[in-house]
């Protein structure tokens, strides 16, 4: 997280329109296996399979399917447009890279009561509350989002990060309280499956929602995903009461 922080503010260190920022972070990626592959550690046992199964972990755990889903398809365009966002509203480059790390901090901020909670709570109230907060937040981030205003823009993102990245830990936590512990590794694997899916798709109906309804469009899809949500974690749980 802190790294995720810090790496937007290097966009003041050259031209983004030039390679050299990329390489740089290109061989830090590098340098970071150096410790790794000279590590003495005696390497853990593998598995002995990891198969992708959205259809049975569906079946055992559908909110934390959904909701890893869910959580793709908001956060994959929030992040990736983020920057955009924030010029598009008027904001200069600096204030729109202070967006990301906006984002992470209130998601480093916010991970440790919202695990205590969760730890201690049925596990689907804290994914469909963390959604419905997600939900409130994106509405409000634009009627707040004003160059004139980049505090608030930024007080927004910080919220709507400690809410909105939290959520995908919380359906790994409720799905691994359901599984058998030799099927932790396969149920992880499933979850980031249907997160990546999200991630991937999600930038397409963001980016055209904020051609429909300008800047502000892209929050409003993320509130009606967060809405949806929110809605089948409430269903889910009134069915089981």
């Amino acid at each position: 997280k802190v790294a995720l922080m810090l790496s937007p503010l290097g966009i003041a260190l050259g031209d983004i329109r030039m390679a050299g920022l990329f390489m740089a972070v290109t061989a830090l990626m590098c340098l970071s296996l150096l410790p790794v592959s000279a590590t003495v550690t005696a390497e853990p046992p593998a598995p002995r399979s990891v198969r992708i199964d959205v259809r049975g972990l569906l079946g055992t755990a559908p909110s934390a399917v959904v909701g890893a889903f869910a959580v793709g398809l908001v956060n994959g365009p929030v992040i990736a447009i983020a920057p955009v966002y924030g010029t598009a509203i008027g904001l200069t480059q600096d204030q729109a890279a202070a967006l990301l790390v906006a984002l992470q901090g209130g998601s480093l901020a916010l991970q440790w009561p919202l695990g205590w909670l969760s730890d201690r709570a049925d596990r689907r109230l804290v994914i469909g509350g963390l959604a419905a907060g997600t939900a409130l937040v994106s509405l409000a981030i634009p009627a707040v989002g004003r160059a004139d205003a980049p505090s608030l823009v930024i007080a927004g993102f910080a919220l709507w990060g400690g809410l909105a990245l939290c959520i995908y830990s919380v359906c790994i936590a409720h799905a691994c309280d359901l599984v058998e512990p030799d099927r932790i590794v396969p149920t992880v694997s499933t979850l980031l499956f249907c997160w990546a899916a999200g991630v991937t798709l999600g930038p397409i109906p963001g980016a055209a929602a904020m051609q429909v309804a300008g800047p502000g469009g892209l929050f409003v899809y993320a509130a009606l995903v967060s809405a949806f949500l929110a809605a089948v974690i409430g269903v889910r749980i009134a069915q089981q009461r």
